[in-house]
């Protein structure tokens, strides 16, 4: 999910073919304001107003969120950090076990539409 020229070329750069693949833009989507509408018909009694969900729309788990809720993808795996080689994910909740080591809880949600579920972990290095 993204911008197509700058998923692409980091495709090429890592050798990743994106044949079989679809990026979506969800800032030209064709669907953005039937998702924006329901964000804001499923969040209008917490108090979101229409204005709002426009703003919201934007951060990509509400994107997707609203992709698996209408139909137009099957799940959306969302999570506090990156998981690619060479990262560190981020640290949920770090405690000392012994002198130079340090363990993170780290979680990882995926939603879809036969219910949402959370994966957490503890990483201790």
């Amino acid at each position: 999910m993204g911008d197509e020229r700058i998923i692409g070329a980091k495709a090429k750069d890592l050798g990743v073919g994106l044949e079989k693949i679809e990026v979506v833009n969800p800032q030209a989507w064709p669907k953005r304001e039937a998702y924006i509408n329901t964000l804001y018909e499923l969040r209008q009694r917490h108090g979101v107003t229409l204005s709002e969900a426009h703003e919201l729309i934007n951060k990509r788990n509400l994107f997707g969120s609203m992709m698996v809720h209408l139909g137009d993808a099957d799940a959306l795996v969302a999570g506090v950090g990156p998981a690619l080689p060479g990262h560190h994910p981020a640290r949920v909740a770090g405690d000392q076990t012994a002198p130079g080591c340090i363990a993170y809880r780290v979680c990882t949600f995926l939603v879809t539409r036969r219910g949402d579920m959370l994966f957490s972990w503890r990483i201790a290095r």
